[in-house]
């Protein structure tokens, strides 16, 4: 059987992507994973990056971006130098690499006759383009870093289309789409109950996110409508400021997250999974999240704001609603005008895409691009 290196600078156990990654890939492959935590899956090994003090490597990482010591940046970074030094005398067919901070070291790693696959995720050399700190000390070099390795890979992948033209504009390579499809869930549609409709929204508070339009579209929603949160807090004073925002409403509740691959049959009860994402970077115009699928899966319509990749999939299968714009009033037209029975459809064909936007057709796609490569 050959050996595979899933490389990840993530918590593995926290990580839907590479966890799905895994998943389909341990029973063709002897799988080592290599990430800040173990995966938790049986059967994988695991070799553990070391964990950076984030507030001390930020200001050595800003000090050695403001001189352009790019090399010094990478090399000196201590998941980098531990991955590099506990695979010294490792050597695996292929390596899977993820997210552009894994791809050098793959390299340092790679042996004569390994092969490396690159997920890209997202459009790397505009991910934080919002932001002006990361332009100023991060762009730079991860553009360069993009330049020099991407062309060298034997096969890529990101998570939508856009994405996957975008790289191969700007790098002349071939990208596959392996979307962010959650797996298949055995659930059906729960019955609309025509003066309760209930929405959801689950995932990361964060401020880029701009969340609090959706605490504002709730303002604007007749009585029938309610909104629970359920959100990941890293940044936990943003959070406080949102239930702040949010304790005039008594139609808006904040729920604990629950985990990962609960996330589909927890939601179940829920008529609307509900997200208004603004487009202030290119990664966020051409948004195919794992909440999508999530909300797919667990059968339940979707109301989302015009963002090209989620709006193709909404289209195509009449999933729900799309407002003309990423604004609350917009979003507010679009859901006040719903029955009932629109939404039980907008259900039902949730139930008739899960088979087909599931991860199980994603991993015969993976496993197929990385036995050819």
């Amino acid at each position: 059987m050959k050996s595979i290196l899933i490389i990840s600078f993530s918590d593995l156990a926290r990580d839907p992507r590479v966890h799905r990654q895994i998943l389909a890939l341990r029973d063709s492959y002897s799988v080592t994973t290599l990430g800040l935590s173990p995966s938790s899956i049986p059967g994988v090994a695991h070799i553990n990056a070391d964990r950076p003090n984030g507030k001390t490597r930020r200001l050595f990482g800003a000090f050695l971006s403001i001189l352009r010591l790019d090399q010094l940046f990478y090399w000196s970074h201590p998941s980098v130098k531990s991955a590099l030094a506990a695979t010294r005398n490792c050597d695996f067919d292929v390596i899977l690499a993820n997210d552009l901070d894994a791809l050098p070291v793959t390299f340092a790693i790679a042996g004569k006759k390994t092969r490396i696959v690159f997920d890209a995720h997202e459009y790397a050399p505009r991910e934080f383009e919002d932001r002006w700190i990361w332009r100023l000390l991060h762009q730079r070099r991860i553009s360069a870093q993009c330049k020099e390795f991407i062309p060298q890979v034997n096969a890529m992948t990101t998570v939508c289309e856009s994405i996957a033209d975008l790289y191969a504009s700007e790098y002349g390579v071939r990208v596959h789409t392996i979307t962010n499809a959650t797996a298949y869930q055995d659930l059906g549609p729960r019955e609309v109950v025509a003066d309760k409709i209930r929405m959801i929204h689950h995932g990361v508070a964060a401020p880029s996110r701009h969340p609090e339009e959706m605490i504002r579209l709730m303002d604007l929603l007749d009585e029938r409508f309610s909104l629970d949160f359920m959100l990941i807090a890293h940044a936990p004073a943003y959070l406080e400021t949102l239930k702040t925002l949010a304790a005039h409403n008594p139609r808006i509740r904040f729920l604990d997250p629950v985990p990962m691959l609960e996330i589909s049959p927890s939601i179940n009860d829920y008529d609307i999974g509900l997200f208004l994402l603004p487009p202030v970077s290119v990664n966020y115009s051409y948004a195919l999240p794992n909440k999508f699928f999530e909300f797919l899966q667990a059968r339940l319509a979707i109301a989302i704001g015009p963002s090209s990749e989620m709006k193709r999939l909404v289209d195509k299968h009449e999933l729900g609603v799309v407002s003309d714009d990423f604004s609350a009033e917009s979003m507010a037209r679009s859901l006040s005008g719903l029955s009932a029975d629109m939404l039980m459809r907008y259900k039902n064909n949730s139930h008739k895409a899960a088979p087909q936007l599931c991860a199980e057709r994603n991993a015969d796609l993976l496993r197929e691009l990385i036995g050819n490569t």
